[in-house]
């Protein structure tokens, strides 16, 4: 369900007052993302970090990966947010980052391969 205040457009500061609404889904992951969230590749797999801080924008996320220590992404690297678990979108992050995926489970699981991107073919 659509919290009602995210439900109606906002209305632009003009004569006609045309409706602008702003991405939906940036405006619910924004509201959802908090610190402590763990961080996925997949969802039904295993956490690979999690959230340390939230810009006071909002537009980026400090999180933690197992094996690799701390990464900043922009918003736009989640997939989705749910069940207090931020989904990762694998296309949109770096190598570094994407290395750093591939040996998040290392100390625990030396079979553990992170999905590999189109870039990395």
């Amino acid at each position: 369900m659509i919290p009602r205040d995210l439900a109606r457009p906002i209305l632009a500061p003009c004569s006609t007052n045309t409706p602008i609404i702003p991405p939906l889904v940036d405006r619910i992951m924004h509201e959802q993302i908090d610190v402590g969230f763990m961080v996925f590749v997949r969802d039904g797999e295993e956490g690979v970090g999690s959230v340390r801080e939230i810009s006071h924008d909002r537009s980026e996320l400090l999180v933690y990966i197992e094996n690799a220590g701390d990464f900043t992404l922009p918003h736009s690297a989640v997939r989705s947010v749910h069940s207090g678990k931020v989904m990762l979108d694998i296309e949109r992050l770096d190598l570094r980052l994407r290395n750093a995926l591939r040996h998040a489970r290392d100390s625990e699981d030396p079979a553990y391969v992170a999905p590999a991107s189109e870039e990395d073919d």
